[in-house]
């Protein structure tokens, strides 16, 4: 037969570690995960912030050699009022 000295504690013993889990250990847990979710939402705008970046360097890079092509297209074309012309019949021309 037991004794009700062992069962006491026993069941003390278990009620503290369930309120020790369900008080303490499982919004903890919640909270990881959320904490989780922001981390990774983080770290893809990283990522993204990242190949931004990249894209601007490389255009920095190119910042000369697109400014020479833009200035020899500029002198490519007409100075004249014939430019409204000519951008009309390349508007039409790409239309078709």
């Amino acid at each position: 037969m037991r004794s009700p000295k062992l069962l006491i504690p026993a069941v003390a013993s278990v009620a503290v570690v369930a309120a020790f889990y369900f008080l303490v250990l499982s919004p903890k847990r919640d909270e990881a995960v959320t904490l989780d979710g922001q981390i990774a939402t983080q770290q893809q705008q990283i990522d993204a912030s990242k190949a931004l970046l990249a894209s601007y360097e490389d255009a920095k890079s190119r910042y000369k050699e697109n400014y020479a092509t833009v200035a020899r297209l500029g002198k490519a074309v007409p100075a004249d009022d014939d430019v409204r012309s000519l951008l009309v019949q390349l508007n039409s021309a790409a239309v078709k």
